[in-house]
């Protein structure tokens, strides 16, 4: 009658790969103590071969030789929570029977991250309406930008660009009105207000943000173009063309016809910026004899003055 022993193992040996290995490659070879003799060699074999880790390689029952049977993607890894985003560790339970024994192994592989994918912003433009009148300190909040890599391979800085890319002069009017604020700790993103926008002076800046990971010996950037459009508030009064206007007019003029037309103008813009034109005070009173278009400014006569 033949039995079976359970032998002991050794300690557990590990070794680093990097992710995305090319299938077949061979990362480790067991040579079990006592498990091969001059004349024969055990058999090796996974011990659960439904582990999904076992999936991805291949044991040689003769040779104990290990290979990747899949790529393995250590973002995705991650993602699926088959190993830990700080620290991707198989570990892989090999036995190996031999002349009625039976061996047993543990190899810890812990794959390295390597920096294969660049920051990416949820969209690659944005447009923000920002108020003239907002304070200095305003925060405008961006999305971060995303990156599946791991550790200095991730995202580690943002810089900020004017963007003359998509405007008609060559810089921003306003120059350095905004800067980035970001929280590594908090992954928090935003633009600052530095200085104070007037929207009679520019309508509008542009930038664009770029987002570093570690990777070395170059890092790789993501980008986003980003649209202010400054809004208008109502902090322009209307202004005259002429501070007065003298009219000398006949006593024979006919009701209706022109007499004098105002003009004013006003730097805002929208519903801010229509004028429309009342009159105030007259001297002597005039009984309604002239009659004035708030839109137009026209001044025209409506009827003949009481005598």
């Amino acid at each position: 009658m033949n039995f079976l022993f359970l032998i002991s193992s050794l300690s557990k040996e590990s070794l680093h790969i990097i992710e995305d290995l090319p299938i077949g490659t061979s990362i480790y070879t067991f040579q079990t103590d006592g498990c091969k003799t001059e004349n024969s060699t055990g058999t090796y074999r996974f011990v659960d071969s439904q582990k999904n880790f076992n999936d991805f390689f291949l044991i040689d029952p003769y040779t104990g030789r290990v290979t990747t049977k899949k790529l393995i993607d250590r973002d995705d890894f991650c993602l699926r929570r088959m190993c830990s985003c700080s620290k991707c560790e198989i570990t892989l339970e090999v036995l190996c029977v031999h002349t009625g024994q039976i061996f047993f192994n543990d190899l810890s592989v812990i794959v390295d991250d390597r920096n294969d994918h660049a920051p990416q912003f949820p969209k690659s433009s944005i447009i923000v309406d920002v108020l003239e009148n907002v304070p200095i300190g305003y925060l405008i909040p961006i999305d971060v930008a995303i990156d599946p890599d791991y550790g200095l391979n991730s995202i580690q800085s943002y810089k900020l660009f004017e963007d003359s890319s998509m405007l008609k002069n060559s810089t921003n009017k306003i120059s350095q009105a905004f800067q980035i604020d970001y929280s590594k700790k908090n992954d928090l993103l935003a633009l600052r207000l530095l200085k104070s926008l007037d929207r009679e002076h520019t309508d509008s800046l542009q930038y664009v943000i770029h987002a570093y990971d570690g990777g070395q010996p170059q890092p790789l950037v993501g980008k986003l173009h980003i649209r202010i459009n400054i809004l208008d508030v109502n902090d322009m009064s209307p202004v005259f063309d002429r501070s007065n206007i003298q009219v000398l007019l006949s006593e024979s003029t006919s009701i209706g016809s022109l007499v004098a037309r105002v003009r004013a103008t006003d730097g805002d813009t929208g519903l801010n910026g229509l004028v429309h034109y009342t009159i105030v005070s007259l001297d002597p009173p005039s009984n309604g004899t002239f009659i004035l278009s708030k839109e137009t400014g026209l001044i025209t006569k409506k009827k003949d003055p009481i005598v």
